[in-house]
């Protein structure tokens, strides 16, 4: 990790004077303190690419205060105020994210195959990293309510992936599937499509992937009425529920409430939704001023979960050799000690 202090490093190490404990802002001029010279400064806390340092080396020759250096980060958009919050609130959490990313990072390299099935598995790891993504950046700028919807998509990822692992004759399923989401997707084209032209081009379409579907389609279908045995095609590639698809799986507990059931309520219109979004205010029914914080963790810690359950079966998977990943189980007991 690159700290602050390295930026001035190279200026003040051959001096015999000390670093005051207070400096004024040499970008904006503010009077701020500084415990470099003891050996503990708010700064040491701050992470800061390398690139990011050569460019402040370059306009400035002495500390910035904790406002202009966070503004002159990579990342700017948002709300500055509240990430400034929750990098304090979580810098345990914060602090072990390197060892997540670069392992996830690491075993990914590692796989090398072209097998279909394993390349299924290859990129549905890679969505339940960037859903993780997402949720943190979501988070970190106080949208916990935003980030609870790509929970969701996170624990549907992960329990995908997870199922087809332990069940990889299954992949033909899922891959097949595309299919008949492909038809019915340009079928619902062809009826908004208002050029002559262009409805042909959907029309010809249409018709390569039901033949396809053709070939595919019975192993979709599922009966509709018990009296007279009609068949139809079911909604999704298989004929289990993704809920029970975690509970097959096993080992997601809580985690699986929190990103399935509590997701599901802000996912969807609901009063539910509408609800947690409001207060009252001296009598006055007003949209809440500050994010849910305990929705927040709740939101964060299911997505650390679910990102490591999801690792662990890809390691397993691929079969992947010299990875440890008890560290990244310790540091997730660490991570969340606070709560």
């Amino acid at each position: 990790m690159l700290f602050l202090y390295l930026m001035f490093a190279e200026s003040t190490e051959n001096t015999d004077e000390k670093v005051s404990d207070k400096l004024n802002c040499e970008s904006c001029g503010k009077e701020f303190s500084c415990g470099a010279n003891v050996g503990k400064c708010w700064c040491f806390e701050v992470e800061v690419k390398v690139e990011t340092l050569e460019e402040l080396r370059e306009d400035f020759k002495s500390c910035l205060c904790e406002d202009c250096l966070m503004k002159d980060k990579d990342a700017v958009l948002g709300n500055f105020d509240y990430q400034k919050k929750f990098s304090r609130k979580y810098s345990s959490f914060l602090k072990i994210l390197p060892d997540l990313e670069n392992t996830s990072k690491s075993v990914i390299e590692k796989v090398t195959s072209v097998n279909l099935e394993e390349l299924t598995i290859l990129f549905l790891f890679r969505e339940v990293r960037d859903d993780f993504r997402s949720i943190l950046t979501l988070c970190a700028n106080g949208f916990s309510r935003n980030a609870a919807k790509i929970l969701r998509s996170l624990f549907e990822h992960a329990v995908t992936m997870k199922h087809l692992c332990e069940n990889p004759d299954e992949t033909y399923l899922f891959l097949n599937f595309y299919c008949i989401n492909e038809r019915k997707r340009l079928n619902r084209l062809l009826k908004l499509c208002p050029d002559n032209e262009q409805k042909e081009t959907i029309r010809k379409k249409i018709a390569e992937f039901e033949t396809k579907c053709a070939h595919i389609e019975n192993d979709y279908k599922v009966v509709a009425c018990k009296k007279c045995n009609t068949l139809k095609t079911q909604h999704s590639w298989t004929k289990l529920d993704i809920y029970s698809m975690a509970e097959k799986s096993g080992g997601l507990d809580y985690t699986g409430y929190f990103a399935y059931t509590e997701a599901l309520l802000e996912s969807h219109p609901s009063a539910h939704s509408i609800e947690a979004r409001m207060e009252v205010v001296k009598g006055i029914l007003k949209n809440k001023s500050q994010p849910d914080e305990k929705q927040e963790e709740n939101t964060l810690l299911s997505a650390h979960h679910l990102y490591l359950f999801a690792l662990d079966a890809f390691i397993e998977y691929f079969n992947i050799e010299n990875t440890q990943t008890k560290f990244l189980d310790d540091n997730f007991k660490e991570a969340w000690s606070f709560l």
